[in-house]
């Protein structure tokens, strides 16, 4: 009875990891807008769905961010917002 217990036991972690990896796959996101994946987050009881747009909205930042780093442009000057008199002056009440 203990050995199978402890078969049973050692199985566990298998069977949940094999369950995860089929659940993550079980629902195909990458063609949802994200709009949709706002909606079924914020409006969803299914802890599986929640996960996999979880998943995915990650999958989409990391490439956001691997294309805003690929195509930053050299040049910071010309990135900033506020105008250089502001930043060279430490007011921006005015620009002279």
């Amino acid at each position: 009875m203990a050995k199978e217990m402890s078969e049973l036991l050692a199985r566990g972690p298998q069977v949940q990891a094999t369950k995860a990896a089929a659940g993550a796959k079980k629902y195909e996101l990458s063609k949802w807008k994200y709009a949709e994946l706002r909606d079924a987050i914020n409006t969803s009881c299914d802890i599986e769905l929640l996960a996999a747009c979880r998943e995915e909205f990650h999958r989409r930042l990391k490439v956001y961010h691997a294309w805003k780093s690929k195509n930053k442009k050299r040049n910071t000057d010309t990135e900033q917002r506020a105008p250089k008199c502001v930043t060279d002056y430490g007011t921006h009440t005015h620009c002279r």
